[in-house]
């Protein structure tokens, strides 16, 4: 009766050294996966302020250049010769 207990003990003992090596590697794999999507996520975030800090640039030189543009026809005098029309404009001249 003895022997058969230690070879039970033996068994769950073996057993339990089993299950403690599987969840072992099960968390060594979700560690793995763990830093992988975490770099994945730092770099979806690094692009996507990359991203943002591009549409924000161009929106700053659109905005720029409409209002460049808005103050240049703004700056447009209408004036009215007997035989045409003249445009003066900060940096040029139009005649039509």
């Amino acid at each position: 009766m003895l022997v058969n207990d230690s070879v039970k003990y033996e068994n769950r003992k073996e057993i339990h050294k089993e299950q403690l090596c599987h969840l072992n590697d099960n968390l060594i794999q979700t560690e793995a996966t763990f830093h992988r999507v975490s770099r994945e996520l730092k770099q979806a975030r690094s692009k996507s302020r990359s991203r943002s800090r591009s549409i924000l640039l161009r929106q700053r030189e659109n905005k720029n250049i409409s209002s460049f543009i808005q103050h240049k026809t703004q700056s447009i005098d209408h004036t009215q010769n007997k035989d045409h029309l003249t445009y003066f404009i900060d940096y040029n001249y139009i005649y039509f």
